[in-house]
């Protein structure tokens, strides 16, 4: 009897301290707790870094395709009277353009991956600590009160403690690992190939001023015709003006021009791809690995809830029934209701 009241004693005051834990929503909220606050601040310095890194790998890659788009309106002209030339330089860039833009894309999403779980870093440990544990503790309580008849409570109250322990522990351990891997491999190559990026769009920013000054250069020259001019002065003022765009620009050199940047533009694609790549590996491969092996755990801990009260098993089989017997009534429901009206 009196190892029954302090077993109770003691889970009321750790009831009581879980309430009183001054544990809040919110990014930076739980600092002042020492261990809580350290886990989510490797978490959130974690995301924060790697955020860092995505938006400037999404701006790079936000600026190749802009150099790109540029290019691709790019066109020269001169047709006076219905004789001349065009040089659309652009048109070698179409399939270029169409990979950055998919590499701009995956990178937006590795942002709004990094930006949610920072929303749920807020959240994770007030529902772990607030919510799960003090459940478990109320099932372990009722266990003791019922004389260790209701073996079910017992099994249900050390299945919530896990499942908290592991959600809690979810974020800060997949930061841990990620940082590791950042550091020891990863961190040196995507700087190379950023470094690399960043190189190749300053190129294709030079070469397009280039282009554009030639362009320019190449447009023909506007003579003073008065109304007084004869009609062979207008015609030779024409051909002088062709004759000298067609000396100021050279097709072969623009092409020439094009093409580099052309070349320039495939390898930051390539190496914007590579840099998505490392961010998978860090941001989903390991994550998932890690929430695998979590989930493998929960399993393992619900097997031995059903095991140890066949009870729990019963009631789990009941409600997942009542959830597949209510979702199929709504589903009929909302098929009965277009021939109702």
């Amino acid at each position: 009897m009196k190892k029954k009241c302090l077993v109770l004693t003691v889970m009321i005051v750790l009831l009581g301290a879980l309430y009183m834990l001054p544990v809040h929503m919110g990014n930076g909220a739980n600092a002042h707790i020492p261990v809580i606050g350290a886990a989510e601040k490797m978490s959130e310095e974690y995301c924060e870094k790697t955020l860092v890194k995505a938006t400037a790998a999404y701006a790079s890659a936000k600026l190749v395709d802009k150099s790109i788009s540029t290019l691709q309106r790019v066109e020269l002209s001169i047709a006076p009277f219905g004789v001349g030339m065009t040089v659309a330089p652009g048109e070698m860039l179409a399939a270029v353009n169409d990979a950055i833009e998919r590499v701009s894309a995956a990178l937006f999403f590795v942002m709004g991956l990094m930006l949610v779980e920072k929303l749920l870093l807020g959240m994770i440990s007030w529902v772990s600590f607030k919510v799960l544990l003090p459940v478990a503790l109320v099932f372990a309580a009722y266990f003791f009160l019922s004389g260790r008849r209701e073996s079910w409570t017992r099994a249900a109250a050390i299945f919530l403690a896990n499942v908290a322990l592991v959600c809690w522990l979810f974020f800060p351990l997949s930061a841990l690992v990620s940082s590791y891997v950042e550091n020891a491999y990863t961190g040196p190559v995507y700087e190379e190939q950023m470094a690399r990026v960043n190189g190749s769009a300053a190129q294709m920013e030079t070469m397009e001023l280039e282009m554009n000054r030639e362009l320019e250069q190449a447009a023909p020259a506007q003579g003073d015709e008065g109304w007084l001019s004869s009609v062979l002065g207008k015609a030779e003022g024409m051909f002088s003006s062709v004759t000298h765009a067609m000396r100021s620009v050279s097709v072969d050199k623009v092409k020439e021009k094009a093409s580099r940047i052309l070349n320039y533009a495939d390898d930051a694609t390539d190496r914007l791809f590579h840099a998505f790549c490392i961010f998978v590996l860090t941001t989903m491969i390991i994550p998932l690995s890690l929430f695998f092996l979590l989930s493998c755990l929960l399993r393992m801990f619900l097997r031995q809830l059903i095991n140890s009260a066949p009870q729990a098993g019963s009631v789990l089989s009941s409600l997942a029934g009542k959830a597949r017997q209510a979702g199929i009534e709504h589903k009929e429901v909302k098929e009965e209701r277009p021939s109702g009206r």
